[in-house]
């Protein structure tokens, strides 16, 4: 699978490479999807591919990146709480999803193909729902199960989190430091992928 840059429910198109992307945030009145735009040229990855200050992996556009993990704290399904201090201590792959988002669904099973690979390692994974709310997600996981642990996101999760498109997967190391990123689905079972992940045992 070729890197590329899903903007789901609707390509709004580029203009002036600036790109656009429902990803399921509540406006003040909590009615509609806000529309986040984010800049084509600055992200790590184009409609055309990963720009040349990137640095991809594997063929697959994962990209070097260098951030903080964000303070947070949200609720799983099963109701434990998550936060900063759950994830430190190993590395984590952490994907935001939507049940609307078909690409996120795409990527589903070998996400899963991948958690069977990396948790006996002692690497974590978690999957971030994009605000939908506990109903929604329990009915579609229902239906097509993600095998490793889904919180559910709240109004803030995605700007707090830096996510500009769904699906959107980072990769932190033990330290709690975000290092990889990954904009749109990918195979998460490429065994070269993820040997980069492994690396950060």
């Amino acid at each position: 699978m070729s890197p590329r840059v899903w903007l789901p429910v609707a390509v709004l198109g580029l203009l002036g490479g600036v790109g656009a992307a429902y990803v399921g945030q509540m406006n003040a009145e909590g009615e509609e999807p806000a529309l986040v735009e984010f800049s084509a040229a600055s992200s790590s990855e184009t409609a055309e591919g990963p720009s040349e200050s990137s640095k991809p992996y594997a063929g697959q556009g994962l990209s070097e990146v260098n951030r903080a993990l964000p303070d947070f704290e949200l609720q799983a399904l099963d109701q434990t709480v998550w936060d900063v201090q759950t994830l430190k201590g190993k590395p984590w792959v952490i994907n935001f999803w939507a049940t609307w988002c078909p690409p996120c669904i795409e990527e589903i099973p070998s996400m899963n193909a991948a958690f069977e690979v990396l948790e006996p390692k002692g690497i974590g994974m978690l999957a971030i729902n994009a605000g939908e709310g506990a109903l929604a997600v329990e009915t579609f996981l229902q239906q097509i199960p993600i095998d490793f642990p889904n919180v559910l996101g709240d109004t803030n999760t995605l700007v707090n989190w830096s996510v500009r498109a769904l699906p959107t997967t980072i990769v932190i190391n033990s330290d709690g430091e975000v290092v990889y990123e990954a904009l749109g689905p990918r195979e998460w079972d490429d065994e070269q992928l993820l040997q980069y992940v492994v690396d950060l045992l």
